[in-house]
């Protein structure tokens, strides 16, 4: 067993547990946070860089330094919260805010107070000011006297840089160049300022999410974005922090969590709402409306409604005995150079348009036709949807038979709220391979927009009639290449049942 008073060397490549453990435990008592695996690392690394920045050459004098002095654990603290963070980053939460949240807040409010919406763990600002700036995009000028922002996080360092609204080019990467004309002044060829009346609409301060004590300013919040924190900790903790923030939003608040976060967050504490392809937590029930039955077609109609009437190619193969395994990020065709691909797939996940961008210039082995898939899904994502279709139309051109090109173009008319456009795209993308357990979601969330109750109900359970079969594997016809369309499994499955338990009821 190692004393406490052993010296450590920080250049020695691992630390004992022994030493770790009652550093985790301050770390965890004092700010919730959890390291384990590759976030221990991070958590040896500033371990190391602190002590040796403190001249500290035993744990012990170390530990008892951090316990001591709150300056040194906040220093601490910086260095194991740094997060990467830019501007507009899933740029679908601040539609989601705009066309859908807002008006149900509206709703709600007996009085003309200002909405209020705050950035939890908002690091340094590029959360909050992309909120400012997607309300001033919806309500116009107006939007500084309508809505109230305030932001918090538990790095003083971070904090500050937020108040200042400084931001090198990298924070814009998902930025649409008009945006970043009309709300930031150029300082620098690398560096841009948010403009004064931008950053007028946020308030920044402390926040702790393990405390109870925190500045005024965050309570009775209307909306509040929690995006991209709770990774830090385990499931224990995460309720504790739900049940804080539930405590801190108003009656008919509503709480925004990251993509991948929000269904590991679900406890039964707030409500889960599903609307636009994303999820978000009411604190008050919202009430579904319900559907009227109508008189609908038999069962084998479903995919043969509105397809194309030009014959199947003979070649199209729809029962591959052994076909690839296709998760978020999908598999690669033998003739494409792998690890580039899946970097490319990668940046498309991550929202990294700009780089996605230059790595697929760099590829050499994607075709055309792949190339002007890929440049439609990345604007289909940016939500460029103009851009994306004449992409589409390039690749149709050549090759009328893309089911990649079908599915883009669905999720379009989706997007777009046109859900009858949409149904017709997605049943020729199933037409053309009517294994795509997505596209059969898609139709599904599609036919319950448009109060299609027993047609949706069909076709969820055809979704998931596919995934329990193929376990998630499918291959498109014409060694068509799927593209790393942004849904799961996991996600499907959960909105499915979702779904079909509201349908039914």
């Amino acid at each position: 067993m190692m004393s406490a008073e052993s010296v450590i060397n920080p250049s020695e490549p691992d630390i004992p547990i022994e030493v770790l453990a009652p550093i985790k435990a301050l770390i965890r008592e004092r700010a919730g946070l959890i390291f384990q695996g590759a976030t221990q690392d991070k958590l040896i690394k500033a371990l190391r860089d602190r002590m040796v920045a403190t001249r500290k050459e035993s744990f012990t004098q170390y530990h008892q330094l951090l316990r001591s002095n709150i300056e040194e654990f906040d220093q601490f603290i910086v260095l194991l919260t740094v997060n990467e963070t830019f501007f507009y980053r899933e740029m679908a939460h601040f539609d989601l805010l705009t066309t859908v949240i807002i008006p149900l807040v509206h709703e709600s409010k007996k009085d003309q107070s200002r909405v209020k919406i705050m950035s939890v763990g908002c690091s340094s600002g590029e959360e909050a000011y992309s909120i400012a700036i997607a309300l001033c995009e919806a309500f116009g000028p107006q939007a500084g006297r309508q809505f109230q922002i305030v932001a918090g996080d538990i790095d003083k360092v971070a904090l500050k840089k937020a108040e200042s609204g400084k931001y090198g080019n990298f924070s814009f990467r998902g930025v649409p160049p008009h945006l970043i004309e009309k709300y930031f002044d150029p300082v620098h060829p690398s560096f841009r300022t948010v403009k004064p009346f931008i950053k007028n609409m946020v308030t920044f301060d402390q926040f702790n999410l393990l405390s109870k004590d925190n500045p005024a300013c965050f309570s009775d919040i209307d909306v509040m974005f929690y995006r991209n924190v709770s990774i830090y900790f385990d499931e224990e903790t995460r309720k504790g922090i739900m049940g804080r923030l539930k405590n801190l939003l108003c009656p008919n608040g509503f709480l925004i969590m990251g993509s991948t976060e929000t269904l590991a967050n679900d406890f039964g504490i707030l409500h889960l709402i599903s609307k636009k392809d994303c999820f978000f937590f009411s604190k008050a029930e919202i009430h579904k409306p319900s559907f009227t039955p109508e008189a609908l077609p038999a069962e084998t109609a479903l995919n043969r409604e509105m397809v194309p009437s030009r014959a199947i190619p003979q070649n199209i193969n729809k029962e591959s005995a052994t076909p690839p395994v296709a998760p978020e990020i999908a598999p690669l065709k033998s003739t494409i150079n792998l690890v580039s691909v899946e970097k490319l797939d990668a940046l498309i996940h991550e929202e990294r348009w700009k780089e996605a961008d230059r790595v697929l210039n760099t590829l050499q082995n994607l075709s055309e036709k792949e190339k002007q898939l890929y440049l439609a899904l990345i604007a289909l994502y940016r939500r460029a949807f103009e851009e994306a279709k004449l992409y589409v139309e390039k690749v149709l051109a050549e090759d009328e038979w893309s089911v990649n090109a079908q599915i883009i173009l669905g999720l379009v008319a989706k997007y777009q709220e046109d859900f009858n456009a949409a149904v017709t795209y997605f049943k020729k993308a199933l037409y053309l391979c009517a294994e795509l357990w997505a596209v059969h979601y898609y139709l599904a969330d599609c036919l319950r927009q448009l109060q299609h109750p027993k047609q949706s109900l069909r076709a969820y359970a055809q979704a998931l009639e596919l995934i329990n079969k193929t376990g998630g594997k499918v291959e498109l016809p014409n060694n068509e290449r799927m593209l790393p369309f942004n849904i799961s499994v996991e996600q499907v499955r959960f909105l499915c049942d979702l779904h079909m338990t509201a349908l039914k009821d």
